[in-house]
C-alpha cells in the first residue's frame, strides 16, 4: 500500500511479506480510503472486478483515524523497501 499526501503529507508502503501476527493487526485494513485534514475520510467505492466507481464520505473519522495509525505502525518507507526487493532479486539471480 502506497499513500501520498499534499503539501506536509505523508507517504508510506508496506509489503505482502508479513508474519502472522502482523497480518492480524492489518485484518481491518480493507478500504481504500484518504484521510483530509485529519477530518474527513472518503472511502473509494469500487465494483467487483476492481474499476473505480465513486468516492464516498465516511461518517466514522475515528475508525479511519484508527486504520490510519495501524497501517502506519507496519508501514516501510518506499526506498527501504524497494532497496531490500532489489537486494532480494540480485541474490536470487
Amino acid at each position: 500500500m502506497t499513500s501520498r499526501g499534499g503539501s506536509g503529507g505523508i507517504e508510506f508502503t508496506f509489503s505482502t511479506n508479513l508474519s502472522p501476527l502482523t497480518c492480524d493487526a492489518l485484518e481491518m485494513l480493507h478500504e481504500d480510503l484518504w484521510i483530509y485534514d485529519d477530518e474527513i475520510a472518503v472511502r473509494m467505492i469500487y465494483d467487483e472486478e476492481g474499476h473505480f466507481l465513486h468516492p464516498e464520505p465516511a461518517n466514522d473519522i475515528e475508525r479511519y483515524r484508527e486504520m490510519r495509525d495501524i497501517a502506519m505502525r507496519h508501514a516501510e518507507p518506499l526506498n527501504d523497501y524497494l532497496a531490500r526487493k532489489n537486494s532480494r532479486q540480485r541474490r536470487s539471480e
